[in-house]
């Protein structure tokens, strides 16, 4: 059996946790996907900031853990870097004012 849980409170976390294993997933923050697939699932969701503590089946318990969000390395800048081709001078005076032929 599975169970969804928020705490008090409007910004909270949404949790799906698993009665027979006793693991858990964190869902996210409270939206209109979340609700609507509640509402699918035949749970009527208050509207208040009250505490949730909700049965649901295995169906639900996976659409909703589809919601989770996914953590993703993020894509390595592997494109070239132009080096800067500026002529090679000894004299300060030449680097600072330009060379004077």
């Amino acid at each position: 059996m599975y169970r969804v849980t928020k705490p008090s409170g409007y910004d909270k976390t949404v949790t799906i946790e698993n009665t027979d294993t006793m693991s858990s997933i964190m869902i996210g923050r409270l939206n209109a996907t979340i609700i609507k697939t509640l509402d699918d699932a035949g749970i009527d969701v208050p509207s208040t900031p009250d505490e949730w503590n909700f049965e649901v089946n295995k169906e639900c318990a996976t659409v909703l853990a589809g919601l989770a969000m996914s953590m993703k390395k993020p894509i390595r800048d592997q494109s070239k870097k132009a080096t800067k081709n500026t002529p090679q001078t000894d004299d300060l005076f030449d680097q600072i004012f330009g060379t004077v032929y």
